[in-house]
């Protein structure tokens, strides 16, 4: 933006029509103010220009912000996804983890119980000294 500060300089020649020497005192107002005009003319054509300089800049400006502001949203929606992705695997690791010593667990505890059961039902069938008594055995005996 170029500024120019300095008053415009009158010359003799401005003032001077082909033929004539020199306006009377009414036309040479009338062309100062013409010239003026001109100036002022020039001057605020300049300023809107410049106008729309800074508002295309501004306008440029708030159009790179919003594009950057969904580009953060964008990576933001991508870290979250990252995140709950590792989250939900871990998670399932650690489920899977927990339901194989639960099952490993329940097959112990059923090979114990069957080796209980067979030596139990081993002992009743054999007599190996004790003998079972049915739940029921007051009953029948009372009978």
């Amino acid at each position: 933006m170029e500024e120019n500060t300095r008053a415009p300089q009158i010359r003799e020649q401005d003032l001077e029509r082909p033929g004539e020497e020199k306006f009377g005192v009414i036309e040479s107002w009338a062309q100062l103010a013409l010239g003026m005009g001109e100036t002022v003319t020039s001057t605020s054509f300049g300023l809107a220009q410049d106008v729309r300089g800074e508002v295309k800049n501004r306008v440029d400006a708030t159009l790179g912000w919003a594009e950057e502001i969904v580009r953060s949203g964008f990576r933001f929606a991508r870290t979250v996804s990252d995140r709950s992705d590792k989250l939900v695997g871990e998670s399932l690791s650690r489920s899977e983890y927990g339901v194989q010593i639960l099952l490993r667990a329940l097959r112990r505890t059923s090979h114990d119980v069957a080796g209980l059961t067979s030596s139990t039902l081993s002992g009743a069938v054999t007599g190996n000294g004790r003998q079972m008594r049915s739940p029921n055995a007051h009953l029948t005996a009372s009978a």
